[in-house]
């Protein structure tokens, strides 16, 4: 059982609402999850990390990151050009008896930009791993997820779905057959290796959308959906969901990505999205950077030492 904090309503509203009138462009590629494991090479490379993470991208993962691991083999992503790794921790339902059960996830990066971005962005930024964490996976104040937003959403016979909440977590809901957790990413790189705190990267300036002249390297923002599918439908009130992250409670919400793109491909998309402002403008079959095969769940085998859960 979780129970929710307050949390900056305002500030989170506001960020994201300037930072969505910017975005006229926007591509986005299909990655299916192939892993559950208790690794993270980017916070704990070498060893098991301390809760279970889902995966996407390429199944060239590893408890460390390697360039050419990550090129050679296959990915879960639509696209082939797309060399990254997503992940997030694991949920699990804490209504269904003594032992929790890990709900199903599904992950779906989106890449953001506007037209007026085009001439500051730097493909090459992206040309090797280039590794980032969003939120505190050890929890903390709404200051370390204001960039991290919760939603549920009910299922209609309509369209599927809908939101139902937003910025922050939902008091009470009903017939809640998602909870989705949107995590958005620093664009802004300044040429360095990845540090823990995560000064090697910043978010542009919400007045102006450029980077900072410290972290000069541009990219496309990353916009990172991450939901969690329900059997049956649920509700909560009180802020007592039944339901729990792998880390703990929502205050440890957090995203890790390595992004590595195809240098060629990733500035086609940049430059051919910019005439598009309806949604994902990533048109036709994928683009191909060599790799004719998508991988699935059952071409990667978790390491024995990384398999169990916690």
């Amino acid at each position: 059982m979780i129970l929710f904090s307050p949390r900056s309503v305002f500030v989170k509203a506001f960020a994201a609402l300037l930072m969505s009138l910017r975005v006229s462009a926007t591509f986005r590629t299909v990655c299916t999850t192939f892993a559950s494991a208790m690794m993270d090479p980017i916070v704990t490379p070498g060893r098991a990390s301390a809760h279970l993470h889902e995966i996407a991208g390429t199944i060239g993962f590893a408890d460390t990151i390697h360039e050419d691991w990550m090129i050679l083999n296959a990915t879960t992503c639509d696209e082939t050009a797309d060399h990254s790794n997503y992940w997030v921790p694991a949920m699990y339902r804490t209504d269904l008896g003594a032992t929790p059960v890990k709900l199903t996830c599904i992950l779906q990066p989106y890449y953001e930009f506007s037209a007026e971005d085009v001439p500051y962005m730097d493909a090459t930024a992206l040309a090797h791993p280039l590794s980032m964490v969003t939120g505190n996976p050890h929890g903390g104040s709404a200051s370390d997820n204001v960039w991290i937003e919760w939603s549920t959403r009910t299922p209609l016979r309509e369209n599927g779905t809908v939101d139902s909440g937003r910025y922050g977590w939902v008091e009470s809901a009903s017939n809640v057959k998602e909870v989705m957790v949107v995590y958005r990413f620093p664009s802004c790189w300044n040429g360095m290796p990845y540090a823990a705190d995560q000064s090697h990267v910043a978010f542009t300036d919400i007045r102006t959308n450029r980077c900072p002249g410290t972290h000069p390297r541009q990219f496309p923002r990353v916009r990172l959906e991450q939901r969690y599918i329900f059997d049956t439908v649920i509700a909560w009130t009180d802020y007592q969901a039944p339901f729990r992250l792998s880390s703990g409670d929502e205050t440890t919400a957090h995203g890790d990505v390595v992004l590595f793109w195809d240098q060629a491909v990733l500035s086609q998309l940049i430059q051919s999205c910019t005439s598009n402002t309806a949604g994902d403008c990533k048109a036709g079959p994928p683009r191909s950077s060599g790799k004719t095969t998508t991988a699935t769940a059952r071409t990667y085998k978790v390491p024995a030492q990384y398999a169990h859960y916690r």
